[in-house]
């Protein structure tokens, strides 16, 4: 009878653990955006219909934000207020991965063809957030998720890859390469 074969558990946690390192040690700040979150405003009532503020206030006369005419002085006037949610995570930045000859992708939704790609590599912990991402912003520059990102590594478990692309361009005679 033969001996089993696959890799054990301290192998694939010793390279989890190497990986990581290396991937910490090379890593910079990426901001990832989420979707925004939406509330309504607690001055004035939301016309859903034209998603707008219906210039009605909610509040008293002579209480601090009363309007009687024009629009509301806390939403002015969306009838919402809106959060921007971001968070900062540490992650392996590689513009135009080796894996993708000439980088010329091509993608079906409207306005996004010949886009340059990037690939970021991170902790697995970032699943939720990088899945769930509206954009990430890499040295200034906004860029989408493409593919959805994937586990690699021994066991699958060691490393979080996303490929994401950008259709901004370097300025001219900027020193900015992409």
């Amino acid at each position: 009878m033969s001996k089993n074969k696959w890799i054990g558990d301290k192998t694939k946690n010793k390279f989890k653990k190497t990986i990581q390192g290396v991937v910490k040690g090379l890593s910079r700040k990426i901001a990832v955006y989420l979707a925004d979150n939406r509330a309504e405003c607690p001055n004035c009532y939301y016309d859903k219909v034209n998603d707008r503020s219906s210039g009605i206030p909610k509040v008293a006369p002579g209480e601090d934000y009363y309007f009687s005419t024009g629009r509301c002085p806390v939403c002015h006037g969306k009838g919402v207020q809106i959060t921007r949610r971001k968070r900062c995570i540490n992650g392996l930045v590689v513009w135009n991965p080796s894996d993708a000859p000439m980088n010329t992708l091509n993608f079906n939704e409207a306005g996004r063809t010949g886009a340059t790609r990037v690939q970021i590599k991170t902790d697995p912990c970032h699943l939720e957030l990088i899945r769930d991402c509206k954009k990430v912003v890499l040295d200034g520059i906004e860029c989408y998720l493409s593919d959805p990102p994937i586990l690699r590594g021994l066991g699958n478990q060691a490393l979080l890859v996303a490929n994401f692309f950008t259709e901004d361009k370097p300025k001219l005679r900027s020193g900015e390469f992409i």
